[in-house]
């Protein structure tokens, strides 16, 4: 579960790092860039340490560009006043239906081929 607190943690950095990129005007504005660079620095770190602690690159990365994807859509419509509309919405919910299908068949996958799992049913240890 560490896991899954440390990609939340990656897609808030990420999503609020690149909330900077508009203030920053192209990374010409030094208090907007350092923000931009350092959330975006902090974003990699725990999704790096998400992989180690999950197992899985693919499974996590998707995790957390799926939330980015979600906590951007939303900020942007809360922070610049974007708009939302039936097709946004609708690719809002299959995103969200893809991450947790992704989600569930990595759990269920990790239990299936779980070593310990293995040495308990074989009675090796």
């Amino acid at each position: 579960m560490l896991h899954i607190g440390m990609a939340i943690g990656a897609a808030l950095a990420f999503t609020v790092g690149g909330i900077f990129m508009k203030p920053s005007q192209g990374l010409t504005r030094p208090w907007p860039t350092v923000a931009v660079l350092g959330l975006f620095a902090v974003g990699a770190l725990l999704l790096t340490l998400s992989v180690a602690a999950r197992g899985e690159l693919g499974a996590a990365y998707l995790f957390v560009l799926g939330l980015e994807t979600v906590l951007a859509f939303a900020f942007g419509m809360m922070i610049f006043g974007e708009r939302a509309n039936v097709g946004r919405i609708l690719g809002l919910f299959l995103l969200i239906a893809g991450m947790v299908l992704i989600e569930r068949g990595g759990a269920a996958e990790s239990a299936e081929h779980s070593p310990h799992r293995t040495a308990i049913e074989t009675g090796v240890n």
